[in-house]
């Protein structure tokens, strides 16, 4: 659930659908409420994280837009794209 959501992209009306597929009932408030549910047991992490970059001197960010949905229109809005080492 969380692999297929932020490494792949993939929303939670679309692992629904999947796990309909497989004869799987799982609704897509029960994958919301698994999703808080992980950053809440994940934030000592992100806390500690914080800690230690405003400790550092410098930081860096890449901050390179791109244009997510490739279909020929326009682009009205920028996303960011974040490289993680």
């Amino acid at each position: 659930m969380l692999i297929p959501k932020f490494m792949d992209s993939l929303p939670l009306y679309r692992q629904e659908t999947i796990f309909k597929r497989l004869s799987i009932d799982l609704s897509r408030a029960t994958l919301s409420n698994w999703m808080l549910k992980v950053a809440e047991l994940l934030m000592p992490f992100y806390d500690r994280l914080h800690e230690l970059l405003i400790l550092q001197k410098i930081l860096q960010a890449d901050e390179t837009t791109l244009n997510v949905i490739q279909d020929g229109r326009e682009t009205k809005s920028k996303s960011l794209y974040v490289a993680l080492p």
